[in-house]
């Protein structure tokens, strides 16, 4: 995995191919390779975080700038 890849995943828990756009191909590897999953399309997340969580930070980062209301801000 390139480091840019693991420092943003490290960092955040997500990557979009729409704010980085350089890595796409890189990210398109590491699908394939199994190593990331893209539970909607343009955002990817370790494949080994398949959490509740994991789905969250992707929709959230699918959405932005939009945003997305959950658990205790959607009350």
């Amino acid at each position: 995995m390139k480091p840019t890849i693991a420092c943003i995943l490290a960092d955040d828990g997500v990557i979009t191919s729409t704010e980085h756009p350089r890595l796409r191909s890189a990210m398109a590897r590491l699908k394939r390779a199994g190593v990331l999953d893209n539970p909607l399309p343009g955002t990817f997340v370790l494949a080994a975080d398949a959490s509740e969580r994991a789905w969250l930070r992707a929709v959230c980062a699918w959405s932005a700038p939009l945003g997305v209301l959950h658990t205790t801000t959607a009350a």
